[in-house]
């Protein structure tokens, strides 16, 4: 038997059992109970709110948490809607904002449409900034008036609000650079633009109010450290990655979801593969055959990679 087959076999039987047990276990079964755990929806796509384990999704891409971690956003691609799964109810699935339909109104969240949302970043208190690809636009949803406005266009990849400076920071891959939005004003600024460093910056995140940039393509990992206005950021190394996908930061390290045999890696303050534990307890590292069923995603579409406010080194893909 050769070692596919043998893959195939095994990933069956694990779904077959798991929906045989799932009848009479339907009240005992919880969300997130082992090391790697499924925190809402399923393998078929589709639309539908409620429990965790029946709530479907359309290429789920982007997300977001609110402040206290107990709210999950989900930018559902595919569905064109902003999807919300609250941690604090047994990982329940609401839909925020969008009809379904591809569209751009502003408005309440009852009749606020979006095309092809794919990046999320919690504003605090009570915003969340929804990038939509099919619109290429920044919209801002006020979770406390329960409306959704249109904040600028933009083709971005990646977006992180840093609450230091109240200013959203976002890359655009083609265009080569780093801007930034301040909130209050609404000006856009190039943080810096076409450097040889990072010639097509994707991936961000925030580590505090320390922010941390990727390139499409090359390996390395930087800190951007701005400097007086008018003059370009000046970028700081940190660590090393391949061709990395998203960043996300916890407990003081820098994580990367990225392209090839080691999916998920620890860039600083050391660069190493990470190694997943299996439900069952016993690792899966990056070498092995199994990885592919636990990290598996598309190098050309957004993923969303963030970490629990709650507890440290716990990540959400």
């Amino acid at each position: 038997m050769t070692l596919e087959n043998l893959r195939k076999i095994l990933k069956y039987k694990l779904c077959l059992v798991f929906f045989l047990l799932l009848p009479t276990l339907v009240f005992s079964i919880t969300p997130m109970e082992n090391y790697n755990s499924l925190v809402a929806g399923g393998d078929d796509p589709g639309f539908r709110d409620g429990a965790f384990n029946q709530a479907r999704f359309n290429n789920p891409e982007g997300l977001a948490f609110d402040a206290n971690g107990g709210r999950l956003f989900v930018a559902d691609f595919g569905n064109n809607r902003v999807r919300v799964i609250d941690l604090d109810d047994g990982n329940k699935v609401g839909t925020l904002a969008g009809t379904g339909a591809p569209g751009k109104m502003d408005g309440t969240l009852a009749v606020a449409s979006f095309n092809k949302p794919s990046a999320l970043s919690f504003i605090p208190p009570d915003g969340l900034a929804v990038f939509e690809e099919g619109n290429a636009s920044i919209r801002l949803i006020n979770l406390k008036s329960q409306s959704v406005t249109t904040l600028a266009a933009a083709a971005l990849w990646s977006m992180v609000y840093r609450p230091k400076d109240g200013e959203i920071y976002y890359t655009e891959i083609f265009n080569q650079c780093l801007k930034k939005i301040d909130l209050k004003t609404g000006k856009i600024t190039t943080v810096f633009e076409k450097n040889a460093l990072v010639p097509h910056p994707k991936a961000l995140c925030l580590d505090g109010d320390k922010l941390y940039i990727s390139d499409m393509d090359l390996p390395q990992v930087y800190r951007v450290v701005e400097t007086p206005e008018g003059t370009p950021a000046s970028l700081v190394a940190v660590g090393t990655g391949f061709h990395i996908q998203e960043l996300a930061a916890s407990g003081d390290k820098i994580y990367a979801l990225q392209e090839g045999p080691i999916p998920l890696a620890e860039i600083s303050p050391e660069s190493k593969p990470v190694s997943l534990a299996s439900s069952w307890g016993f690792p899966i590292d990056h070498e092995s055959p199994y990885m592919d069923y636990f990290m598996d995603f598309q190098m050309n579409r957004a993923v969303g990679f963030v970490a629990s406010p709650r507890e440290s080194r716990k990540l959400f893909v």
